[in-house]
């Protein structure tokens, strides 16, 4: 039998067990608390990934994480931020929007903000906070960024505690962080295959607008070639109808034998991030040959694979033809110019021959005296000489036109000094009242086309002496050339009797005679026109009735 001090001593042994039963029950328990509460914050955070997972909506996806965040981590209020190109989406919960201008709010707080990129949840720092004025009344804020180099999107969660109610809010241990941040991990997946869903229907949704707009057939196909898609257009294009379509090889259904090589090289292109313009032969459904414009670029995958290629269509057949018709319309009008112009020469040729054998003999006629010839006789052979010159000048100005429209510029370096005092030497036997005033600016050669630039200025100093004033003392011609960049400019002056303001803006047309006292053909002008803007230059005219015309050229300084 045990003494009373045995079994008191057994009674304390037995005390101790029960109380450390006790502790270790109550553990038992917390622990079972403790993991009953986490089971509903993952329940919780379940429930909220099943909703983003569900909803179609980037907005919504947007608010749902906004309300978990609170309803999980216990923030008074919060953000999210979903930004990528164009597309930039701002959710909140909790925030007094009279009070605040969301994104002036999200502009504040990234000023604060020590750590942009950090890649775990961060508090922004207490001075930070008091020495923003927008963010003064917020006792915490939690900041988490995601960012993705090759999606090139920035995914951001803030939530936010005021200082009212900083009293119900413990800042959040380092399980609750761990737990936050796998929460988060779990959003920016979702966020990802969301956002290319997104992105993609947006990008589609835009672009079958744009096509069927347009009018534009669409055709996507994978890697070997087998359609996925075909969109309404295409199947008006191609006679096919998407059903008729979907599976099958597109150069099998659509391309001729000889070009299924052309179309690997543009597969293989594809496979290298290639996009490419080409044009295509096909056959449609009742096997008319048509020809169709491709843009063909590479389509990817989520993680920017390529996994087959877009292309867009543009049925091109009756452009091509009549692009073919203005070919062979230009072939044919090339043959009829040159038929006619080697017409105008021959014609003009063999027109002038016999013509300077009747002016050579009216020559010799007029070397008898008035005596011999007769008076009367005399002023008719005086009169059938003007006509034959005047003629004379017409063929040759018919020639000068045919020679300028059929033959190519002949470049060589010019004696501009010696072919203007040539022609004024000449034209002082015409007139020897009339003085010329040159002045060639230390120019001496300019690289030009010789006979064009010399039947320029014949005819421009011809016309000034021809068109003299009868009542101007001394009546004088001058020329003027300077150099300006590339270019020359030639001015011919006169004093004479001016012309019409009327008949300006007609000088230059074919045919055109100022008066019916004119000696010329209505040719000279319009042909010095056509010589200088051959020789890519310009011309302008100024003229003042009794006193004086101004022809202005500008041409360039041709390189041989």
């Amino acid at each position: 039998m045990m003494d009373s001090k045995a079994l008191l001593a057994e009674n304390n042994i037995l005390k101790k067990r029960l109380h450390n039963y006790t502790i270790i029950q109550q553990k038992l328990i917390d622990a079972n608390d403790k993991i009953d509460r986490q089971l509903e914050v993952y329940k919780k955070i379940n429930r909220y990934v099943k909703m983003m997972v569900e909803t179609s909506s980037l907005q919504d996806f947007g608010n749902i994480i906004a309300e978990g965040f609170i309803d999980v981590f216990q923030f008074e209020s919060a953000l999210v931020i979903f930004e990528k190109h164009d597309i930039t989406s701002v959710s909140s919960e909790g925030i007094d929007t009279d009070k605040y201008d969301i994104n002036h709010l999200y502009e504040s707080i990234l000023k604060s903000v020590s750590n942009k990129n950090s890649k775990k949840p961060v508090y922004l720092n207490q001075s930070l906070i008091r020495s923003n004025t927008y963010l003064n009344k917020f006792e915490s804020v939690l900041y988490r960024k995601f960012t993705s180099n090759k999606d090139q999107y920035n995914f951001v969660i803030v939530g936010l505690v005021s200082k009212k109610h900083a009293f119900n809010y413990d800042k959040l241990n380092p399980e609750q962080l761990i737990l936050l941040d796998n929460f988060s991990g779990q959003i920016h997946s979702v966020f990802k295959q969301r956002l290319y869903g997104v992105n993609l229907k947006y990008q589609k949704d835009k672009y079958r607008s744009i096509i069927a707009n347009m009018k534009l057939g669409l055709l996507e196909v994978d890697n070997h070639d087998r359609i996925l898609m075909s969109n309404p257009s295409f199947s008006e294009m191609s006679g096919y109808q998407e059903e008729e379509l979907i599976g099958k090889l597109a150069s099998d259904v659509l391309l001729k034998e000889e070009d299924h090589k052309k179309m690997k090289g543009t597969i293989a292109e594809r496979s290298q991030n290639i996009s490419s313009v080409y044009e295509l032969t096909v056959n449609n459904k009742e096997g008319d040959e048509r020809t169709w414009l491709i843009s063909g670029a590479p389509n990817y995958d989520i993680d920017g694979n390529v996994i087959g290629s877009i292309g867009i269509h543009l049925d091109i057949t009756n452009q091509k033809k009549t692009e073919q018709n203005l070919n062979n319309a230009n072939k044919d009008l090339k043959k009829i110019n040159h038929e006619l112009d080697t017409f105008v020469y021959r014609v003009s040729h063999d027109l002038r021959t016999p013509l300077l054998s009747i002016i050579g003999l009216i020559d010799l006629i007029k070397t008898n005296t008035a005596s011999d010839i007769g008076e009367q006789n005399l002023e008719f052979i005086n009169l059938i000489d003007q006509s034959a010159n005047r003629l004379d000048n017409t063929i040759q100005e018919i020639l000068n036109y045919s020679r300028n429209s059929r033959l190519d510029l002949d470049i060589h370096p010019l004696n501009i000094k010696t072919i203007v005092h040539n022609i004024c030497k000449d034209l002082k036997f015409v007139n020897t009242s009339i003085q010329f005033d040159t002045n060639f600016n230390d120019i001496e050669f300019i690289n030009t086309d010789k006979t064009r630039i010399e039947t320029v200025l014949k005819n421009l100093l011809s016309n000034a002496v021809k068109y003299h004033s009868p009542y101007v003392a001394n009546p004088v011609v001058k020329f003027n050339i300077e150099e300006q960049g590339a270019n020359y400019i030639i001015i011919i002056s006169d004093n004479g009797s001016g012309i019409p303001k009327e008949s300006i803006d007609k000088i230059f047309n074919m045919f055109f005679r100022g008066t019916t006292k004119s000696k010329g053909t209505g040719l000279g002008l319009f042909i010095v026109k056509e010589m200088v803007e051959k020789l890519n230059g310009s011309i302008a005219v100024e003229s003042i009735i009794n006193i004086g015309t101004k022809f202005t050229i500008k041409i360039p300084n041709l390189k041989i």
